[in-house]
């Protein structure tokens, strides 16, 4: 007998409407997902093109192998105006070494990443200066008012087959070191970091990155820029002339005790996870199974600035049961109203943690900083055995 003839709920990302995530188990209802983002916000669709969905419409988003995962992320603000008008001199401003020339700007010459003619065309100058100052440079200047981590980041191809190879830089904030980039013929979705320990204006860069020896001008394409207070780079946020700020994803599902998907024996959650820990967080979110007195399991944060962990709370006393967690992973925590287990890529490796609750009746994301791409989550209405529980969670 299959493992999943035993779930008594199974969602991955595939049906949705507007604030719902439908289990294929079960097929009452009573399994399906609420879904909460009082903003708009994009996703890369099953062609791989980056487009904006609606207040609340679930965010299925695909990888370039054409894997879905829902996406949930934090809020953020797109700090950048005109994110993708590099033509527009007054906000995207010339910064020149030494003595050289403007750079040569042409508006929507270029496929997107959307997959519209909106991405521009630059033509960076070498610069004629002294061999430290020799890049032509655009920039925007952003007044920084709240200190921490920040991520500057675009889209960049080669505009030619020539530039090929060629190299620019991205600059986060007036005083980081630049990143060097070696632009190829693919759009690529670069990304500089910067801890701006200093409030005011810093400026946020693209420019030719050819010495004063062996530099020649570079012709590129640039679409897509956002700078983000936070410790990641998250999905793009467009702007025009103003800022604009995604609110975070939310996830909730409601009397799964009360629904009979987990009973008075236990039960069994299971989480896929893809992608997800390389990524440090930005505050203590998290996903977890629970009731309303403080008892749960979650995956979640310790901390700000921390990874993902597995963790326990009884009467909202807390307590880490594991934090070994790679990219990609399966979770799965049994418990039966004594005791809990906790399995992670087909190893038990939490075994019988005092956790007295059956009756975790609410299944939900909370807070700020979630697990970001979820490929799959089951419940079992019962504790599984631990051979069950290897195979539901080898990779």
């Amino acid at each position: 007998m299959s493992l999943l003839t035993q779930a008594s709920l199974i969602l991955t990302p595939t049906a949705y409407k507007t604030s719902k995530l439908y289990s294929i188990v079960p097929s009452s209802g009573n399994g399906d997902m609420t879904v909460v983002r009082p903003t708009t916000a994009t996703r890369v669709n099953s062609s791989g093109l980056i487009e904006s969905v609606a207040i609340n419409v679930p965010r299925l988003n695909y990888d370039s192998l054409g894997s879905a995962s829902i996406l949930l992320e934090p809020q953020r603000t797109n700090l950048l105006l005109n994110s993708e008008e590099f033509d527009n001199t007054t906000i995207w401003t010339n910064l020149i070494g030494g003595t050289g020339v403007n750079s040569i700007r042409t508006a929507n010459t270029t496929i997107s990443p959307s997959g519209t003619l909106t991405a521009d065309t630059l033509v960076f100058d070498r610069g004629i200066g002294n061999a430290s100052a020799d890049q032509s440079t655009i920039q925007q200047a952003i007044n920084i008012t709240t200190t921490g981590s920040y991520y500057f980041s675009c889209w960049i191809k080669a505009a030619t087959a020539q530039d090929i190879g060629k190299q620019v830089f991205i600059r986060c904030g007036t005083i980081s070191a630049l990143q060097a980039i070696t632009i190829t013929g693919d759009w690529v979705r670069y990304a500089s970091t910067n801890n701006i320990t200093t409030s005011g204006l810093n400026s946020f860069q693209i420019g030719n990155r050819g010495t004063f020896s062996t530099g020649n001008s570079v012709s590129v394409n640039l679409w897509g820029a956002q700078l983000e207070a936070g410790a990641y780079p998250t999905s793009y946020i467009p702007t025009t002339t103003t800022a604009l700020t995604r609110n975070l994803d939310a996830l909730s599902r409601n009397n799964i005790y009360t629904n009979e998907l987990i009973t008075d024996a236990g039960g069994t959650w299971f989480v896929e996870l893809n992608n997800n820990f390389a990524l440090t967080r930005d505050a203590s979110g998290t996903f977890q199974i629970g009731d309303l007195l403080g008892n749960n399991i979650s995956i979640r944060t310790v901390a700000a600035n921390s990874r993902l962990a597995i963790i326990k709370n009884i009467l909202n006393i807390q307590t880490v049961l594991y934090t070994t967690l790679t990219n990609t992973v399966k979770i799965a925590v049994d418990w039966n109203g004594a005791t809990a287990d906790v399995f992670v890529n087909g190893v038990k490796v939490v075994t019988a943690t005092a956790f007295t609750t059956t009756n975790m009746n609410s299944l939900t994301t909370n807070i700020a900083d979630v697990p970001k791409y979820i490929k799959s989550i089951m419940l079992f209405p019962t504790p599984l055995t631990d051979e069950e529980m290897i195979a539901l969670t080898t990779l």
